[in-house]
């Protein structure tokens, strides 16, 4: 009962988010904003897995409907939300800290469940607030609060990795990446890859950020089926701490005795914002790595 209350909980917190969102005066699209890609020159799926997408995303921008947004502390939630004094006040969270009473959550989670500061107190501490077993943006203590599966990256098998959904303002726990909410004819999963809004219709948003993605499969000399992979038009902000790039690589295996698992591989940049527009980032092979760009 109490994990379909806090499932209940957490869509209703979304739908309250988005609607928040359009009612602030979002700042200006920076004219810093410069748009860059990330070339992955080899990506082969571990032995037995099937890849079923390939997801790029800047973890320090959000997208708004008059344009690209900084998050400056990669929460998920834009810096201009965060300092708006009510939000800031009720939900005690910041622009300048992930986790701003340091209890384990992030701002995000404790803010889309609905969390006050008051209900934020009375919460246990995350002993290990950095553990991501399954790699897919959540923490294990986080998937826990969400009813999502620590274990598995996508946990209601929709195509679209438990993080990314809660990102872009969707539920995890129920299928919905074919759906259209906007009604723009463009479906949850391709606004995700897109780094489009879910809940705008598309004529209404900004659109030269929408990403793009170019996948070449080639076999290697033990004829492994393997692939090369390059996300563009990714924008790069001006944020003092890096831009935190992800390109993340959905993997589904058949296991005998558990039947489909999710597997998530990811490729992560933290970028200079010094970097020029145009500029490719080239990563030789995919190894959950995390790599320091610097011109």
């Amino acid at each position: 009962m109490r994990s379909k209350l806090l499932h209940i909980l957490f869509y209703s917190a979304i739908l309250a988010m988005n609607s928040a969102c359009s009612d602030i005066r979002l700042q200006d699209p920076s004219p810093t904003i410069r748009d860059v890609s990330v070339k992955v020159l080899q990506y082969c799926p571990q032995n037995g897995r099937t890849l079923i997408n390939v997801f790029g995303v800047n973890l320090s921008t959000q997208t708004d409907a008059n344009g690209i947004l900084f998050d400056s502390d990669r929460d998920g939630l834009a810096d201009v939300f965060e300092q708006t004094v009510s939000v800031r006040d009720q939900y005690n969270i910041s622009y300048g800290s992930k986790d701003t009473n340091g209890d384990g959550y992030s701002d995000f989670v404790t803010y889309h469940l609905g969390l006050v500061e008051d209900a934020q107190r009375n919460m246990s501490v995350c002993d290990d607030s950095d553990l991501d077993t399954d790699r897919d943006g959540i923490t294990d203590c986080e998937e826990a609060l969400l009813g999502t599966d620590y274990r598995n990256p996508d946990t209601d098998f929709d195509g679209i990795p438990d993080g990314l959904e809660l990102r872009f303002g969707l539920n995890p726990v129920t299928p919905d990446s074919e759906l259209d909410p906007d009604g723009d004819g463009i479906s949850n999963l391709d606004e995700v890859k897109n780094n489009s809004l879910v809940y705008v219709n598309r004529e209404l948003q900004t659109l030269k950020h929408s990403l793009n993605y170019k996948v070449d499969t080639f076999l290697t000399a033990e004829h492994q089926q393997c692939y090369e992979v390059e996300v563009s038009n990714i924008p790069l902000v001006n944020v003092s701490n890096g831009n935190m790039i992800r390109v993340m690589f959905l993997e589904r295996e058949h296991v005998e005795g558990q039947g489909q698992v999710n597997f998530l591989r990811d490729v992560t940049l933290v970028a200079s914002r010094e970097f020029p527009a145009g500029h490719i980032f080239t990563v030789e092979e995919v190894q959950n790595q995390t790599l320091i760009e610097v011109p």
